[in-house]
């Protein structure tokens, strides 16, 4: 019997990773490449003009800093551009440049709210924000993509095949797929990837520029006096077009590469890599095409190829992700499903080719794969908490006014004396009457499980206007205030809320400092540390300890002395977040691991822990670590 070849989760992705960070460092060469084609360019038109130095040798370092100089700044100037449209618009705006369009909070089609009950599930299963939801109704391919630059403001769009032709479990996948492009920070990469294939084509617009100026001169001249300029233009697009040319070469190498990152992370998170082979099987039959304009610009950031297939694929052929799957080792199901889809894939239609015959073989050799250890629950709790929310509560949830109401209903104090008060604040109207309502089904619901009711109502915010969150902030804040004090779970909820509430309009990227490394932001760790070592923490000692852990999390020696209680004002916290987010990514990451360790040294995470983290990681747009699996 033939081995059984071995991979794991955690490899599959360091690949990946790897893969794309060699691909990168390509993508920085090309500057300095196209950067010697221009230099020659330039020494040949100085040297035909008869203008420059007699002599001119062929490679001269001063002409080739001019040149790099002259380079960088027009693939600058191309790259900043098309950043900024890109982060103008933001994912809404790319979904709707596709044909997409939002799915209601409260889903009329039964397909519409099976979505929104699989994309609510893994979001709070994976510590991640409940993305927008859109769906390109018109695509009859199945396919789905992830878009923005932050958690916060990620949009999951699916085509109208995606609804249609796949079982709940095969969605699962694709969203699980999706959720981990925004969870790996890929939606951030690809739209840089994009802004810089824009800026190499930067060259290209100013060659083309040149060329017409060169032309026109000799016209109004009447003379061969602009030549020389309309050469240079003409070798100038030349470069440009080859330049964005291997841009997108490498471009579509690097978006092979996280594509199978992405699927190595939802077989992770789901244990179930037979549905994401599902429905991968089902592209090879009934395809993936998308028709709008826009697709091929936007095909790197789809689930599948977007656009008939060339030899500049940006996506991994479907039997090629397969096969991977298959690798991964899962139980029964995954051959016998592929095994149905391939048998499927065979019967003739007139509008899909028969798929590669793999897919059966690869099915026969997944029968060999051992069954896995047992699936960590995350998504059946995930699933269990949502079902088992009160459901007044979960409706108002999803739809604006009781979106507001409810978060309003959070703040209400146990005090019969301080409710009073906050109540009187709130005034007799319909916004009072609602909070009332929705106050006594929310006193049972567990102090962590109201997090969950905080994830499933701020899409709901995105409806509300700007004097309407403007005064949603203004009750809030005076509800938190009614006794004279601010707890810390008040600070918790005024800070997500009000960091929601503050994006909403503003698709384009937080501002970065030049904080780069640990050492830049220490002050900020050992006091973000210190707030989690003290609310987890029985006593010094353990606090202590607890704070130990999140300092070798960071990866660094040494030990911390731990901040007085006196230092940890919530003024002070608001300030650590707002300088810690302006960070890289990779940097902000580091510190939510950081935050996790600390809160999990003594073997358990309390729900103030809880509170804190989901501040932390919803300041830092990094997803939350997931609890440890039980």
């Amino acid at each position: 019997m033939a081995a059984r070849a071995t991979f794991d989760f955690f490899e599959a992705q360091r690949s990946a990773r790897r893969r794309t960070a060699l691909l990168l460092l390509y993508y920085l060469l090309a500057i300095p490449g196209v950067a010697v084609l221009v230099h020659l360019l330039l020494w040949l038109a100085i040297d035909l003009s008869g203008d420059g130095p007699v002599g001119l040798p062929v490679w001269s370092p001063d002409l080739f800093a001019g040149s790099l100089a002259f380079t960088g700044i027009v693939v600058g100037i191309g790259t900043l551009y098309h950043l900024w449209s890109l982060a103008s618009g933001g994912g809404e705006g790319l979904a709707r440049s596709l044909g997409g369009e939002p799915i209601p909070l409260q889903p009329v089609t039964e397909e519409d709210q099976r979505l929104r009950n699989v994309v609510e599930e893994m979001a709070i299963a994976s510590g991640l924000p409940v993305p927008t939801l859109y769906v390109l109704r018109g695509e009859t391919g199945i396919n789905a993509f992830a878009a923005g630059f932050a958690p916060d403001r990620a949009v999951v769009a699916v085509t109208g095949g995606c609804l249609t032709q796949l079982t709940r479990d095969e969605l699962q996948g694709v969203i699980g797929h999706e959720l981990s492009h925004v969870q790996n920070g890929d939606m951030r990469l690809n739209l840089r990837l994009l802004a810089l294939a824009g800026g190499l084509s930067a060259l290209a617009l100013v060659g083309r520029v040149l060329l017409q100026a060169g032309s026109s001169n000799d016209r109004k001249r009447d003379k061969g006096g602009g030549w020389q300029l309309a050469l240079f233009g003409l070798a100038l697009l030349v470069v440009g077009i080859i330049g964005a040319f291997f841009a997108d070469l490498i471009r579509a190498a690097v978006a092979r590469q996280r594509e199978y990152l992405a699927d190595a992370a939802s077989a992770q998170f789901t244990r179930n890599p037979a549905a994401l082979a599902g429905a991968l099987a089902k592209i090879a039959s009934v395809g993936s095409v998308v028709s709008s304009p826009m697709a091929p610009e936007a095909s790197h950031l789809l689930f599948a190829g977007g656009r008939p297939s060339s030899w500049l694929d940006d996506h991994p052929p479907p039997e090629s992700r397969i096969r991977r799957l298959l690798a991964l080792g899962e139980t029964a199901p995954l051959p016998a499903l592929v095994r149905t889809q391939a048998r499927a894939a065979t019967t003739p239609a007139p509008t899909a080719a028969a798929p590669p015959p793999l897919l059966a073989s690869l099915a026969g050799a997944a029968a060999l794969s051992p069954p896995p250890p047992a699936a960590p629950p995350r998504l059946a709790a995930a699933a269990t908490l949502i079902d088992a929310l009160p459901p007044e509560l979960a409706a108002a949830a999803r739809e604006p006014f009781g979106a507001r109401a409810l978060l309003c209903a959070v703040l209400l104090d146990a005090r019969a004396e301080v409710r009073a008060r906050q109540l009187a604040l709130l005034g007799p109207g319909p916004e009072g009457s609602e909070v009332v309502r929705l106050a006594g089904p929310l006193a049972a619901v567990e102090r962590t499980h109201r997090l969950a009711l905080l994830d499933l109502a701020l899409p709901a915010l995105g409806a509300l206007s700007a004097p309407q969150r403007e005064r949603l902030q203004g009750d809030l804040r005076r509800l938190a205030e009614a006794d004279g004090r601010l707890s810390l779970t008040e600070w918790v909820y005024l800070r997500v809320i009000a960091r929601r509430l503050d994006r909403l309009g503003t698709a384009g990227r937080p501002a970065r400092t030049l904080a780069f490394t640990v050492d830049q932001v220490v002050v900020e760790c050992r006091e973000l540390l210190g707030l989690l070592a003290r609310v987890g923490a029985s006593d010094e000692a353990a606090a202590q300890a607890a704070l130990d852990a999140g300092v070798a999390a960071l990866g660094l020696t040494g030990r911390w002395k731990l901040p007085a209680t006196a230092e940890l004002g919530f003024d002070r916290l608001d300030q650590v977040l707002s300088t810690l987010e302006a960070t890289p990514f990779k940097l902000r990451a580091r510190v939510l691991r950081a935050c996790q360790a600390c809160a999990a040294a003594d073997g358990a995470i309390t729900a103030g822990e809880t509170e804190v983290l989901r501040a932390v990681a919803d300041a830092l747009a990094v997803a939350r670590p997931p609890p440890p699996a039980g």
